[in-house]
């Protein structure tokens, strides 16, 4: 932790297609959430509510701390490159909205699956593996953990038993 309460969070060998496939994805299913929202005030389920309101947040709270990192993914994708090192410094509370984030997808997708209202399939599950290893390296990196690239995370995940 710096001096600052600020937090280094190094994403190491980010996956360049996996990450704009993801990012691409997740576009889709904000924007299909925010008309189903804007189309049903009153709602049945209030889940795309939530998850828009709670994207609103974090970009509001943290969107200034991506702005490079953002120009460095959208330039890597352009260049056509494989994988991408990425350093974040980063409050101690996006740890917490971190996990919020995942909670509030996997509640989208239990959505999805329902098939009442949407268009959108569930996360596909590189997607959903990517999500999970990206805002997990900011909750293990916050707690004090070194950082996980994400080959050896991805290995790590598939060699466990799904339950």
């Amino acid at each position: 932790m710096t001096s600052t309460g600020a937090v280094e969070v190094r994403i190491l060998e980010l996956p360049v297609a996996v990450w704009a496939d993801t990012q691409e994805y997740y576009d889709d299913l904000l924007r299909e959430f925010a008309l189903l929202a804007a189309a049903n005030q009153q709602g049945i389920d209030h889940t795309p509510a939530q998850l828009l309101a709670l994207v609103e947040e974090l970009q509001r709270d943290y969107d200034q701390l991506s702005v490079a990192q953002s120009a460095q993914l959208a330039m890597a994708v352009e260049a056509g490159r494989s994988s991408l090192d990425l350093t974040y410094l980063v409050p101690v509370g996006v740890a917490d909205a971190c996990r919020r984030v995942d909670e509030a997808f996997d509640a989208a997708d239990a959505y999805c699956r329902a098939g009442d209202y949407l268009l959108s399939l569930a996360c596909p599950p590189e997607a959903t593996m990517f999500r999970r290893w990206f805002l997990g390296e900011f909750v293990r990196q916050v707690e004090g953990q070194p950082p996980c690239p994400w080959p050896a995370w991805r290995r790590r995940a598939a060699d466990q038993p799904t339950s």
